[in-house]
């Protein structure tokens, strides 16, 4: 019985685990607590009921270890912020000290003077003074003399007196002559005598110029050039009768009467030629006549297929 009280003695002892040490900082304490958090979570569903006791009291433990160390961490930090704001007052107020209060209440002014007794000893207390550097920018805050007040405004500027004014002398019509009247008015003779009257300043154009005399051209050389014309008009190529280019010819329609005709006439005469002027060539329309009119008439006979 004893034994077995003792056991429960030492179970109902605080424990001590391994990331409960003193001589570790902050930040390495909150990522070795984060990193345990990470294992037991993983851990404890494995485990059966009996073994999951220790785990949930360390995993209890943590948390608590955890909260404490976030508060300390803001209590820090919501320290310095006073620490800062405090350091600015004293500087505000020092600045202030400066000052002449002629306005100023009395209240005012006692308040003011125990606020800064009261800052000083809070900042003695903290060890809060300021560097070299804070003070040499209070000491630029300081005010100095006050400025000399503004000159006054100049004078007022008299105005000049206003211009006497203008004597009142009747207008004079003007008329206008346009160069067209006065042509007309001037006669055609004096107007020629104008224009061909020479100018003062020569001015030398291309008439003023000697022409070169015409002369007849070498013969020979005309005919080269007549030679050398019938030879370009002679080259080579499909031209109509007028020398202008072959245009291709409209398709002619069997669905037009017209067109029909022109067609069997062409198949009844394409071998039919003119009659050449020379003597030695000869062709099919050199042939005599026939004596029979009938024939003649029977060959002029239209066959539409």
């Amino acid at each position: 019985m004893e034994n077995g009280g003792g056991s429960e003695k030492i179970s109902k002892e605080k424990q001590v685990y391994e990331w409960q040490r003193e001589d570790m900082s902050p930040a390495k304490l909150h990522a070795i607590l984060d990193s345990r958090r990470e294992q037991l979570l993983s851990i404890i569903p494995t485990k059966e009921n009996k073994e999951q006791e220790p785990l949930v009291q360390e995993w209890l433990a943590l948390l608590v270890e955890r909260d404490n160390l976030v508060q300390q961490e803001f209590m820090k930090e919501n320290q310095k912020m006073l620490d800062r704001h405090i350091k600015e007052l004293k500087r505000t107020l020092v600045n202030i000290g400066h000052l002449s209060h002629y306005n100023t209440r009395t209240n005012l002014k006692y308040n003011l003077a125990s606020l800064y007794h009261e800052v000083v000893q809070y900042c003695s207390d903290r060890n809060i003074e300021d560097s070299t550097e804070e003070q040499k920018v209070v000491v630029a805050h300081l005010p100095t003399a006050p400025p000399p007040p503004p000159p006054g405004p100049p004078p007022p500027v008299v105005a000049p007196p206003p211009p006497p004014p203008l004597p009142n002398t009747p207008l004079i019509k003007t008329r206008r002559v346009s160069f067209y009247e006065k042509s007309k008015r001037t006669p055609t003779r004096s107007r020629k005598s104008t224009e061909t009257t020479p100018k003062s300043s020569k001015i030398t154009t291309r008439s003023s110029k000697p022409n070169t005399p015409l002369c007849a051209l070498n013969p020979e050389l005309k005919s080269n050039i007549m030679l050398g014309r019938g030879k370009l008009r002679s080259t080579p190529g499909v031209r109509s009768p007028g020398g202008t280019p072959v245009c291709k010819k409209p398709r002619r329609s069997t669905s037009n009467h017209s067109d029909l005709m022109v067609l069997a006439l062409q198949r009844k005469f394409q071998n039919v030629r003119r009659p050449s002027s020379s003597p030695t060539i000869t062709s099919p329309t050199s042939a005599p006549l026939p004596s029979n009119t009938s024939d003649l008439e029977s060959s002029f006979t239209i066959s539409i297929d």
